[in-house]
């Protein structure tokens, strides 16, 4: 049994696989196996998986028709042998020891799963602020480091990045997580149900994972477009309520599966008309009342006038968000010499249990709240 299986899922990637293909056969830990799923690639990239495997027994190529990147992790994971499980982006890679130092952290600390930091690799036509948002990112490499356990407020702050930790196979055959086919947003629902059956994490502030970020890789796509399903994250909210409900595991976990409601629709809100988004939250607060059983709601405003007469830390909130964003503006001045006018996106800023959603460039403000259900206006 190999120690680490690593799964990268390969759709036309003849221009970047050959890169990735060579940091994971140059580990340092040697027993690995990788496994290249090739989804109905139509350009060169199965040839060059090819030669690299004539070369390397520990290559295996697994060959079906086009079906996504979730229907090819997973047959990843049908095919994974190894103590632990691994992913990699087929235009991404690792550092040389990335295998040793997270297979070494997760046996000497006894967790579920380790968690490390990224190097950010920036390529062809990124805009500098997208540059600085990612490198800047609380989310891609978090603050935090050591050993923590995995309570509800600890698995909804973590990122859901598949390519930056390291996995216990056993917990996944076990419990039966897969990925949802057929979604964008299939690492969320990884991560998700693999932390709800998970006791522990650790972090480390050690950057092993290159991340290549450009602007026709599939993270930067499914940040800067509309989904091709307006409803995708929906979907994946129902997904994981019906893991956490099939193994008796909801009553434990009901304030995490409110902060999912909330954030999936948070990611989805501005796709909808005003008469769908107040569809949206009433049907999402059916489900936390009637499901969940929890006294809370999610509102939707429509405009600062609004969100000023029913949220009593509104003005607070505004200055903090105005301040952080002079912050940023200053230190993109100083770090890449970037203009003030080039600066257009939106603030982000969490108070406590209060959630907020800015928009700017003069578009009326759309707010989602999570408030305490006596709390309706």
């Amino acid at each position: 049994m190999p120690k680490i299986s690593i799964i990268v899922p390969v759709y036309n990637m003849e221009k970047y696989i050959a890169r990735c293909i060579r940091t994971l056969t140059r580990q340092t830990l040697t027993d690995i196996e990788i496994l290249l799923i090739d989804d109905g690639s139509t350009d060169n990239s199965l040839q060059i998986m090819q030669e690299f495997a004539d070369h390397d027994n520990r290559i295996k190529i697994l060959q079906q028709k086009n079906a996504g990147p979730a229907a090819a992790r997973n047959t990843g994971l049908d095919n994974a042998t190894g103590k632990y499980l691994m992913f990699c982006d087929s235009d991404d890679g690792y550092k040389e020891t990335m295998c040793q130092t997270m297979f070494d952290t997760i046996e000497s600390q006894n967790v579920d799963v380790v968690c490390c930091h990224n190097f950010f690799n920036y390529e062809d036509g990124l805009d500098n602020y997208e540059k600085y948002r990612r490198t800047l990112g609380w989310y891609f490499n978090p603050k935090t480091s050591g050993r923590h356990k995995l309570t509800d407020k600890r698995i909804v702050a973590t990122n859901v990045l598949l390519w930056n930790k390291i996995w216990k196979r056993e917990l996944v055959t076990k419990h039966g997580i897969r990925f949802p086919t057929g979604h964008e947003h299939d690492d969320d629902t990884f991560w998700y149900q693999y932390a709800f059956v998970s006791r522990e994490i650790y972090f480390l502030r050690t950057p092993l994972y290159y991340y290549f970020l450009r602007s026709g890789s599939i993270m930067s796509s499914q940040i800067h477009k509309q989904p091709k399903n307006r409803y995708d994250r929906l979907a994946i909210a129902d997904y994981i309520l019906n893991f956490l409900q099939q193994r008796n595991l909801l009553e434990q976990h009901k304030q995490a599966m409110l902060d999912i409601f909330h954030l999936q629709l948070k990611g989805i809100i501005n796709f909808f008309t005003l008469p769908e988004r107040i569809e949206i939250c009433h049907q999402m607060n059916d489900k936390i009342h009637n499901i969940l059983h929890l006294d809370a709601h999610i509102v939707c405003y429509m405009d600062s006038e609004a969100l000023a007469l029913r949220c009593k830390g509104f003005l607070k909130l505004l200055i903090q968000t105005v301040y952080y964003n002079l912050l940023h503006v200053y230190y993109r001045i100083i770090r890449d010499g970037i203009k003030t006018k080039e600066y257009h996106d939106f603030a982000l800023t969490n108070l406590y249990e209060w959630k907020y959603k800015f928009h700017r460039r003069g578009k009326p403000f759309n707010v989602l709240v999570k408030a305490p259900k006596n709390k309706n206006p």
